[in-house]
Formats: C-alpha cells, sequence, structure tokens
C-alpha cells in the first residue's frame, strides 16, 4: 500500500530576469502533473499541495521517509 505520494523539483537560477511558466526551454522546467488511482474507494485525505509547506510539514509527523529527504528540501 502506498501511503505517501511526492515530487520535488527546485529551480536555481543565475538569470537576472524573471522566469515564468511555460512549454519552452526558456521557461520554468518544474511543473508536475501527477495521477493517481485507488482500488478502495479511499481517495487521499490531503490531495492537494503548495505553497510554503516544508518536507516535514507535509509528512505530518511521519518520520520513516526523512531520511531520504535533505535538510533543505524545498526551502531553497
Amino acid at each position: 500500500m502506498v501511503t505517501f505520494l511526492a515530487a520535488r523539483c527546485t529551480m536555481e537560477s543565475n538569470r537576472r530576469r524573471m522566469t515564468y511558466i511555460g512549454p519552452t526551454r526558456n521557461d520554468e522546467m518544474c511543473n508536475f502533473y501527477i495521477m493517481y488511482y485507488v482500488t478502495d474507494g479511499q481517495i487521499l485525505e490531503d490531495d492537494s499541495c503548495g505553497g510554503e509547506r516544508t518536507i516535514r510539514e507535509l509528512l505530518g509527523g511521519e518520520t520513516i521517509l526523512l531520511e531520504y529527504f535533505p535538510d533543505d528540501a524545498s526551502l531553497l
């Protein structure tokens, strides 16, 4: 059984112009579309994320997966 579904992308740029979301190589490269299905009818309780939440907040106190994430994940 899968308990967590996560994706992360961190973009660091030294450019001196804005980066916009879009479909070309000149645009933001972090654009996730994640789809899932369930077989038991139980959808995820927290089925969306965004904003300034850290991976620790998204895991809701669960610690077993933290070994896979650096301390500064989603904070750059």
